[in-house]
């Protein structure tokens, strides 16, 4: 249950310490990974997402995608085609059809641990491609100018 009382402002909570930690780390100017957690312990998860789509959105554009499924014109599944920037620096490269895993859902399958909800994600990654094509590697994409079998 947040401890945010009704009377703060939104100065107030931009105001906060934990606040202007928590948008270094969706910046990624700080690897505190804990600090997602006092925030959303503090103002709830609602908030922390609200203000990690507002951060990210300031650092490219107002129609930015955050989350979720990720539409686009790609040429793709496999291309890579779709440029985009994590936080202020990190240049990016997806597919369409790829998925965005928000923070506080990768830091709560760990258990608080970014680290450990990732290697969490990429060990249903692993099983996926495993039950799916029999290797734990994504398969080499088909080259569509060749004959296909019926």
């Amino acid at each position: 249950m947040p401890e945010q009382m009704p009377e703060q402002s939104s100065e107030q909570i931009m105001a906060d310490p934990v606040t202007q930690e928590t948008i270094l780390f969706i910046t990624g100017e700080s690897d505190n990974e804990q600090i997602v957690n006092e925030f959303i312990n503090k103002y709830g998860n609602e908030m922390f997402m609200q203000l990690r789509d507002f951060v990210l959105k300031s650092l490219t554009n107002p129609n930015a995608q955050t989350e979720g499924l990720i539409a686009g014109n790609g040429n793709g599944g496999m291309d890579d085609d779709l440029r985009g920037k994590i936080g202020a620096n990190e240049e990016i490269a997806v597919s369409q059809d790829e998925f965005i895993v928000p923070a506080d859902v990768v830091s709560a399958l760990g258990d608080g641990s970014s680290d450990a909800g990732s290697n969490q994600l990429y060990g249903m990654m692993d099983r996926v491609r495993q039950a799916k094509t029999g290797g734990t590697t994504q398969p080499p994409k088909i080259n569509i100018n060749q004959m296909m079998p019926a």
